[in-house]
């Protein structure tokens, strides 16, 4: 079963549980952002703010333009 929001994920390196994008992709018809970021973890809103918001601000802009 495929599931039809628009999904977007950033995947951080340290993060606990890093899906692979086959499954992602496979999971959800429309993937509109992949990233993975080489700094933070589970918890990279607090602990990467910056990259944190830049990520959500460029997955947005994504959707704003599908």
């Amino acid at each position: 079963m495929k599931l039809d929001p628009p999904v977007g994920c950033s995947i951080f390196q340290g993060d606990i549980f890093r899906p692979p994008k086959i499954w992602t992709e496979r999971t959800f018809s429309r993937l509109i952002y992949w990233n993975e970021v080489d700094r933070g973890s589970h918890f990279a809103g607090l602990e990467q703010p910056e990259i944190f918001v830049r990520e959500v601000r460029v997955c947005f802009r994504n959707v704003r333009e599908t």
